[in-house]
């Protein structure tokens, strides 16, 4: 009897996903509403992968879940109730704000979400005039592909899903768990040209030397229609297989400036914010001609070296091109816009030209 209760007391943190040491959100009977333990699901995956087994683990399964759901988590939800009751909210709560603290009313919210025993669901509301959505939910989720769009705003994504989730933080003073999303506010938009540098599928396996015309969004010819050179690709490929050259390759990828006085300033980034990295080029810049971002990646078919150096997507920079100077060097005419890099989008970089000259302003 002694040896049955040691291997129930082991089996408990299986059964259910809210034990009686998990951190609690103050809903009540959340370990039940979070649905079957790890062991239960176990189960059930593998009957479904090796259906022969799964004669035995799926009614196995089920009689683990009926327990769970029955006796187990009850009584963890009854032995939890009075910490539960005395939280003074429950769940969590979004709060939408600009870059200067102020609330974002009518920002429309769309998120998916899951429990950590795998239940899915979905957040789709709208802020209240404090900026803030209370989601009524455990707050054991992960939120992914994340969407916010406001009026007056730039839209709010999280294209890459569980890698850059929202994940819950500690209470506040008030007790609250708060989930914090800032917006950028549009304050004087520009005429500006967007493109993604893309490298040509018929130079994907070999070296290269690319112009690009960020004003017009596409290389110099032959690859392409553009007229002034803005910036410079720089791509060295060496394959150990002319056969495969996808399967064994080392290939080096440079992107500069082209001209005099033209260069970056490297700065970080939020992707998701929807105006990556600054409004505004500062008055006192200082542009670098160092042809700073590169990209490096490899893989040597059969001897197992393989590895890759990628831009760094928390970072971006600014740009100063076609730059005009007076007879005493001084810098009279410029176009300013942005690089930048997001991995998954299909693209290599991309650009933002600003159209007007002298317009310091990247919005």
């Amino acid at each position: 009897m002694k040896r049955l209760m040691i291997v129930i007391a082991m089996m408990v943190p299986l059964m259910t996903p809210a034990s009686l040491f998990s951190e609690r959100s103050g809903e009540i009977f959340q370990a039940t509403r979070e649905g079957p333990g790890e062991l239960a699901l176990g189960l059930f995956y593998v009957g479904v992968l090796i259906p022969p087994v799964g004669l035995a683990t799926v009614p196995a399964g089920i009689a683990f879940a009926a327990v769970d759901e029955l006796v187990v988590s009850p009584v963890v939800d009854l032995c939890c109730l009075p910490y539960d009751l005395a939280q003074p909210r429950h769940s969590f709560v979004l709060r939408v704000r600009d870059a200067d603290g102020k609330p974002i009313a009518g920002a429309r919210f769309f998120a998916n979400m899951s429990t950590r025993s795998h239940i899915e669901d979905v957040v789709r509301e709208t802020t209240d005039e404090n900026g803030e959505i209370f989601v009524s939910k455990l707050n054991h989720v992960s939120l992914k592909h994340v969407t916010i769009s406001a009026d007056g705003c730039y839209d709010y994504r999280e294209y890459d899903g569980p890698w850059h989730c929202v994940y819950e933080k500690q209470p506040g003073e008030d007790g609250r768990i708060v989930l914090d999303f800032v917006m950028k506010r549009k304050i004087r938009p520009v005429e500006k040209v967007k493109a993604a540098i893309e490298i040509p599928d018929s130079l994907r396996w070999q070296s290269a030397e690319l112009f690009f015309d960020c004003e017009k969004g596409d290389w110099l010819p032959p690859y392409g229609k553009g007229k002034t050179p803005d910036l410079k690709l720089t791509k060295a490929f060496e394959c150990k297989d002319d056969k495969k050259p996808q399967a064994a390759y080392r290939q080096t990828i440079r992107i500069e400036t082209v001209g005099k006085g033209n260069g970056f300033i490297r700065d970080t980034c939020n992707w998701y914010d929807g105006m990556p990295g600054m409004y505004q080029i500062p008055a006192t810049a200082q542009f670098e001609d160092t042809p700073e971002p590169a990209v490096y990646c490899w893989y040597w078919h059969g001897e197992g070296s393989t590895g890759s150096k990628g831009f760094d997507g928390s970072t971006y920079y600014c740009l100063r091109l076609r730059t005009r100077f007076a007879e005493d060097g001084s810098v009279i005419g410029a176009h300013y816009g942005k690089l930048f890099f997001h991995h998954g989008v299909g693209s290599l970089a991309q650009t933002l030209f600003v159209c007007a000259e002298n317009e310091l302003r990247l919005e």
